[in-house]
């Protein structure tokens, strides 16, 4: 009789053990496998100048969203822009700093941005921004305390 009580949950305990390492292997075999997908070769032709970089050549169409890194005093900058050709089909990037070399990262068409959720960046140089004033709070003392002495 002492026996029975030991082998029964025991043995309780063993179905559920396996069980319970079943569904984990389910779950785990179920799950989605992430298939790596090389990345395709961009066609940019690129120039380094003074204080950015020239497209020369990009086979995507004018609005096309590039991404690419460039490398300045040994520090990788990122960046994108609107791809926007001069009649030749080029383009200047201005980085501000000089690069030493220029990876074009991807190219995104302007149809592909809406399909991905990407917007490009609006820039106006002409817009206004509002400057308000700093607040007010600095020029009166702070209010004195309300609570008793501790002692």
């Amino acid at each position: 009789m002492n026996l029975l009580f030991v082998v029964v949950p025991l043995f309780i305990i063993v179905v559920f053990f396996i069980v319970f390492i079943s569904l984990i292997l389910a779950l785990v075999r179920r799950s989605p496998r992430r298939v790596i997908v090389p990345a395709r070769r961009v066609d940019v032709v690129t120039r380094l100048g003074q204080d950015g970089f020239w497209v020369e050549s990009c086979p995507a169409d004018p609005g096309a969203l590039i991404h690419f890194h460039y490398w300045s005093g040994g520090i990788r900058h990122a960046g994108q822009v609107p791809y926007t050709p001069d009649v030749a089909g080029h383009q200047f990037v201005y980085t501000g700093l000089t690069p030493a070399q220029v990876v074009i990262l991807r190219v995104v068409e302007p149809g592909d941005m809406l399909d991905y959720g990407i917007v490009p960046p609006i820039i106006d140089i002409g817009m206004d921004i509002p400057v308000s004033s700093p607040p007010d709070y600095f020029d009166s003392p702070p209010p004195a305390p309300n609570f008793p002495p501790a002692y």
